[in-house]
């Protein structure tokens, strides 16, 4: 079985408000993190053993990549975490077949860095909101 090289993972969010569609272009590297929360039922009957069960499931995700010269792959993002914008995204492979999770979300934080003799580099947090669609390219 292939696996998915690294450099064809993409991070894709398109904007639900008409005209302001959106891509993440040029990431370097990203990041999907999907938690279950635990709940103790541990009790004097159980013998001194930890007892749990599942609670509920979240997601976060995030992406660094270099900004464009014009900010044009950033300023739509900006907008639309101003105005605490519900986007859609796919995360995964981009070949036929590959791995997507899809879902829906918003931006909780976008971090610029600049430096002399390096390129200005984004990096951008989301959190999942709702459910996560398991799916192929």
């Amino acid at each position: 079985m292939a696996k998915i090289d690294g450099l064809y993972v993409r991070v894709q969010t398109d904007s639900e408000t008409s005209g302001t569609d959106a891509a993440i272009v040029g990431v370097v590297s990203s990041s999907l993190n999907i938690t279950t929360n635990e709940i103790d039922t541990t009790s004097y009957e159980g013998g001194g053993d930890y007892t749990g069960i599942a609670g509920t499931r979240s997601a976060d995700f995030s992406a660094d990549f270099h900004m464009n010269d014009d900010g044009d792959n950033l300023d739509y993002f900006l907008t639309d975490q101003k105005a605490g914008t519900i986007l859609s995204f796919v995360y995964g492979g981009v070949v036929t077949g590959d791995l997507q999770i899809s879902g829906q979300c918003y931006i909780t934080a976008i971090n610029i860095t600049a430096s002399i003799d390096s390129a200005v580099n984004v990096s951008m947090s989301f959190r999942v909101t709702g459910s996560l669609l398991i799916g192929a390219a």
